[in-house]
């Protein structure tokens, strides 16, 4: 999981089904936060944008919740086509079915803001892709999702200097 960058996250989620619900909320932006972003390759599946490899038990570590209430918030996701799981004997591969619009979608508020503003809410920093950063691409378990963070930022930043 390759966890630099950002996410765009709609107000209109205050709308959603499942907001009030803490542990599917938690669950889902958990999903959101350790999906990739770009396709790849693991073991022998292909893994592809807005798709993520994981288990419940690796889910219900990395956010301190039991595997009963990782299992109600994916079921609940599942029932209202918020996601799909493919199951294999070790991990699940889960997609996250409108990762696409989320993460494409355009503020109408973005929209309408003066060009100052605008520009510099609209750029994005460029990012470095070298052979070494390649590996972060791959799908890892949720409890490298952090871990694979750290690590970029200790290499993008020298936090150890003076």
């Amino acid at each position: 999981m390759y966890t630099e960058g950002f996410l765009k996250l709609s107000r209109n989620i205050l709308q959603w089904r499942w907001y009030k619900d803490a542990n599917t909320l938690r669950v889902f932006l958990h999903l959101l936060l350790c999906a990739n972003y770009t396709d790849c390759e693991f073991e022998i599946h292909k893994i592809k944008r807005g798709q993520l490899v994981t288990g419940r038990k690796k889910l219900s570590e990395a956010l301190k919740m039991s595997e009963r209430e990782v299992r109600t918030a994916l079921n609940h996701l599942k029932l209202t086509n918020d996601i799909t799981i493919r199951t294999t004997s070790k991990y699940s591969i889960i997609t996250i079915v409108n990762y696409e619009e989320l993460q494409n979608a355009t503020s109408i508020s973005t929209n309408k803001q003066p060009t100052s503003n605008q520009q510099s809410t609209s750029k994005r920093p460029q990012y470095n892709k070298d052979k070494k950063d390649k590996k972060y691409n791959n799908a890892i378990n949720d409890d490298d999702c952090e871990t694979s963070e750290l690590v970029k930022m200790l290499e993008s930043k020298s936090v150890f200097t003076d």
